[in-house]
């Protein structure tokens, strides 16, 4: 009998966790050799990395290596086959899943050169920090400390710790904005996942409530995360270009603040395989945080240094970088 075990994700960024929804759906059919062919409908605007790894499988030979990790564009995807070792005997599968936005071997762009995520001719000051969450899992003996992303399956719980800085881990950017600010996107990207403020005002989780945050997925399969909003001005699934309004920045707990952190994050394969140990049964997904750079009024296109004070500007060979001539044509003759 079929059994299906949903994967949430959680992605992890100081005191904050964030479940997303599954948009990957895997289905089986019986095939003509007498065995099975696996499908995966992936319901997002973006490529996804999927996992699958069986928790039965009983006298069956699968056609790939397993556990199955694997990209799945938008649409349906064939995953692989399994077969009957021998058909005079019984057999029996079972599988679990998670997905992660991303792709397997992403080809990011260290040097791509990112909007100030704030007005043009605003200046911000920034604070740059190297941070990671220590996590617990409940249901292994001992402590996964090297945790920037997890999945977990429903009904395990996380605890969580104190925080340590690790410059090899999670990267993020602040910028000392001021309550009800408006945030502008870094980057071109699809909005995958959005969580705001308001919608939790209601809610009792005062630790909720000031989590609020969005995520934007990129062309070169990197996630841009912005957090510390008030409001959420896209809806998920949206494309957006560099310098859209996308938030507010605040939170309804400290209305006086309007601190916006920025982080770019990948899908890290050889994080992933370092760490192999603590990632057997499929319950540790990583990723990595890049130093992103941005383009600055006072000095063009570097790195962002920690203290200083920036201000914002617009060229629009940056806005229009990842355009085609047509998306261009039609947006030159938009803002002309």
């Amino acid at each position: 009998m079929k059994k299906l075990v949903l994967i949430i994700a959680c992605i992890l960024i100081f005191k904050t966790v964030l479940f997303a929804q599954i948009n990957v759906q895997v289905s089986f059919t019986k095939n003509t050799k007498g065995g099975y062919s696996f499908y995966a409908y992936n319901n997002s605007d973006v490529k996804e990395i999927l996992h699958l790894y069986f928790t039965e499988f009983d006298n069956l030979i699968a056609s790939t290596k397993l556990p199955y990790y694997g990209d799945v564009k938008p649409g349906y995807n064939y995953l692989f086959d399994i077969t009957i070792e021998n058909k005079l005997l019984a057999h029996n599968f079972k599988y679990n899943i998670g997905a992660f936005y991303g792709c397997l071997k992403p080809n990011v762009d260290l040097n791509y050169p990112y909007l100030l995520p704030y007005k043009q001719g605003d200046s911000v000051k920034v604070i740059k920090k190297n941070m990671v969450e220590r996590i617990k899992y409940t249901d292994t003996k001992s402590d996964s400390d090297f945790c920037p992303i997890l999945y977990r399956e429903t009904g395990n719980e996380f605890i969580r710790k104190d925080y340590s800085l690790d410059s090899n881990v999670m990267r993020s950017t602040f910028f000392l904005l001021n309550y009800g600010d408006t945030i502008y996107a870094a980057r071109r990207g699809v909005v995958t996942s959005v969580l705001s403020a308001e919608k939790l005002e209601n809610s009792n989780d005062t630790f909720l409530a000031k989590i609020s945050s969005l995520s934007i997925y990129q062309n070169d399969c990197s996630l841009a995360t912005y957090m510390g909003i008030h409001n959420v001005l896209v809806e998920n699934k949206q494309h957006i270009e560099a310098g859209d309004p996308i938030a507010l920045a605040g939170n309804i707990v400290y209305k006086d603040k309007g601190k916006l952190s920025f982080s770019v994050s990948y899908y890290d394969e050889i994080l992933k395989h370092k760490f192999d140990s603590a990632n057997a049964t499929g319950k540790i997904f990583f990723y990595s945080y890049i130093n992103p750079m941005f383009y600055t009024k006072e000095g063009g296109v570097n790195f962002l240094e920690d203290g200083k004070t920036y201000t914002a500007a617009y060229p629009e060979e940056i806005i229009t970088r990842e355009m085609t001539k047509k998306e261009r044509k039609r947006w030159l003759k938009k803002h002309s």
